[in-house]
């Protein structure tokens, strides 16, 4: 009996540390910038025929991170608005530091962000070569290439609770 409680404890503290890493309020994994994402515009945005306004200030970004060794980007959402937000799509694009265009797509990335939260999210980088570090990032082990990232928020999606 006292082993079963055991390994309760165990697997409650377990379940509870991954619950801790996925959502954050204000702190940062090592070697992460505290620093805002640029963005690359802060417009009211409009789309579809059946439109709802946003404003793109709803959600911001930082802590941005990745190394020349990584196969993923991470960074932090935080929800201003009053929704609870379960997606955004992003437009992400990277320049060198002299300001040209190394790469630009769009990714869609779910998450889980209730109103003045912030969830740490993580995308598959666009660096398949491995050749590219975040220049505000860690020092790089490896020789590697500094890049920057900015972001435009194209949509959100808010969760619906029936």
């Amino acid at each position: 009996m006292k082993r079963l409680v055991h390994i309760v404890f165990v697997v409650l503290f377990v379940a509870l540390s991954a619950f801790a890493e996925n959502t954050t309020r204000g702190k940062l994994i090592s070697g992460t910038s505290n620093r805002k994402i640029k963005t690359i515009d802060d417009t009211m945005v409009v789309a579809g025929e059946n439109a709802v306004k946003f404003d793109a200030k709803s959600v911001s970004f930082s802590g941005f991170k990745k190394r020349a060794s990584d196969t993923k980007e991470s960074f932090y959402v935080t929800n201003n608005s009053a929704q609870h937000i379960s997606q955004i799509q992003l437009l992400m694009r990277y320049t060198d530091v002299n300001g040209g265009i190394i790469a630009e797509r769009t990714v869609l990335v779910p998450c889980d962000v209730l109103p003045g939260q912030t969830q740490r999210v993580s995308v598959k980088s666009f660096d398949s070569e491995k050749c590219y570090h975040y220049r505000y990032g860690s020092k790089p082990r490896l020789q590697s290439t500094p890049f920057d990232v900015a972001v435009r928020l194209l949509r959100y999606d808010i969760a619906v609770k029936k």
